[in-house]
């Protein structure tokens, strides 16, 4: 009888490690898909803006198709993930000409409680040319 509540003790302890740990896979790998998506995001904005002669603001005509090149970037990168959903975005601009692109991603299922976000900043080329007048934000 000893020999079976020790098994059993062993077996409860080794559940426990195994979902702690896979709790923490899922932690990192919702950080790993955060920052990536929020990089390819803030690049695929950069790469629309610096096309054209973007004046570093959200009102120039460029910035709602840049936007929407971002949201698409993000959307597709969260897709490509595992186990992965995207819960926040927003692209926005700094004074600096650079473009930082935030995304905030969740675990699916029911782990949805476990988010992580990432902070992107990307100069521009519009910045490059004010001869980086501002500093950057981050």
């Amino acid at each position: 009888m000893d020999t079976a509540i020790g098994m059993l003790r062993t077996t409860v302890v080794i559940f426990a490690v195994v979902a702690v740990l896979f709790g923490i896979y899922i932690r990192q790998l919702a950080e790993i898909t955060s920052a990536a998506a929020a990089s390819v995001g803030v690049g695929a904005a950069a790469a629309v803006l610096d096309a054209g002669d973007w004046d570093c603001t959200t009102t120039d005509p460029l910035w709602p198709s840049a936007d929407r090149a971002a949201f698409d970037a993000v959307a597709a990168r969260v897709a490509a993930g595992p186990s992965t959903v995207a819960t926040d975005y927003t692209l926005t601009a700094a004074p600096s000409c650079t473009l930082v692109a935030t995304v905030t991603v969740a675990a699916a299922g029911a782990r949805s409680w476990l988010e992580a976000t990432s902070v992107v900043c990307r100069p521009t080329r519009s910045a490059h040319n004010s001869g980086w007048a501002l500093p950057a934000p981050c």
